[in-house]
């Protein structure tokens, strides 16, 4: 029995330093495997933390580049109303010249006289409609000398076109001798609100 637990022992024994001698072989010493463990553990901890932190990093940046071009929309935006806010009255304020021009200083008129053969070949006739068709007003009608006196009314450039007709077209079957321009003005406003024949 004290050979058997001899035997026993010295078995452990060698087992022990069996072990020691292959952690030696091997570069470790006993306390090598709870290092190993926490080494692991840091590793892991470090891995997580920075899957971690670079989502978070993207979205502050993904918030910081929004947040700038807000900004910078928003300084564009109030910079064009500004603009065309400052457009709008200019060009209201030009609109209102121009109106106030086209209101008061583009009327003018004049007094006409026509003679050849132009009574009883309704010439009067054919005098308002050119008028009315030039928008111009005044009026036109027949004289004892047999010729066929009038106003007109309007746009310089209108009256010019129908002191030319006046002086060469007339009616189909007139005959113009000479036609008589007077009494040129600018107005303020017209004197006639259409263009009549008169008797």
């Amino acid at each position: 029995e004290i050979a058997h637990e001899a035997q026993e022992g010295l078995r452990s024994s060698t087992n022990t330093l069996r072990n020691r001698s292959n952690r030696a072989k091997a570069g470790a010493t006993p306390g090598d495997d709870q290092s190993m463990q926490y080494l692991n553990r840091a590793k892991a901890n470090r891995s997580s933390k920075r899957k971690v932190s670079l989502p978070v990093l993207c979205a502050y940046l993904a918030f910081a580049v929004c947040a700038l071009l807000l900004l910078t929309f928003l300084g564009v935006g109030q910079v064009t109303a500004s603009a065309i806010l400052r457009g709008g009255s200019s060009n209201s304020a030009m609109s209102k010249e121009a109106a106030g021009a086209g209101g008061h200083h583009n009327i003018s008129s004049f007094s006409f006289e026509v003679f050849g053969k132009v009574q009883g070949v309704f010439f009067r006739k054919h005098t308002q409609k050119k008028a009315v068709e030039l928008q111009l007003t005044g009026w036109v009608a027949n004289t004892d000398r047999g010729t066929v006196v009038g106003e007109a009314e309007g746009s310089p450039v209108k009256l010019r076109m129908m002191e030319d007709w006046l002086r060469s077209t007339g009616s189909p079957t007139s005959r113009i001798e000479k036609l008589e321009v007077k009494d040129r003005k600018s107005l303020a406003q017209h004197l006639h609100k259409s263009f009549q024949v008169r008797q």
